[in-house]
């Protein structure tokens, strides 16, 4: 049995493995990113909201 093909099937497995799980942490580092902008944006708007309710 020749072990190059076996070798080669393994590391591509890997690689292709390692970029999928890079490309999730990329997905979830985006809609982390996403909810924050969200948040903060819902944040000055009530904080605007009640600066003018006060002034």
């Amino acid at each position: 049995m020749d072990k190059l093909p076996v070798m080669l099937l393994l590391l591509y497995r890997s690689s292709v493995t390692v970029s999928f799980s890079e490309q999730t942490v990329l997905l979830s580092n985006y809609y982390v990113t996403l909810s924050f902008s969200q948040a903060t944006r819902s944040l000055v708007y009530m904080f605007t909201r009640l600066l003018l309710q006060y002034l």
